[in-house]
């Protein structure tokens, strides 16, 4: 049986974990959008559950290089 402090612990670890991940993602979509010409849509790439709190359903938003239409990443 694991003790409190060790839940606590590995908690944190993945919560830690998650954040680099997302920041990972946000990294990446705003290296896409660039790589496409797309510039015009990088300051808007938003971490929604970093900035906004995690109710929104999704992490990232981001956009389709082509269309310029809005896109979710996560959950």
């Amino acid at each position: 049986m694991m003790r409190k402090f060790e839940l606590v612990a590995r908690e944190t670890r993945n919560r830690d974990l998650g954040k680099r991940e997302e920041g990972f993602v946000v990294e990446v979509e705003e290296r896409r959008l660039f790589a496409a010409g797309r510039k015009d849509l990088l300051k808007a790439v938003r971490w929604v559950s970093d900035l906004d709190g995690d109710d929104a359903g999704y992490d990232i938003r981001s956009f389709d290089p082509v269309t310029g239409s809005p896109s979710a990443h996560g959950r």
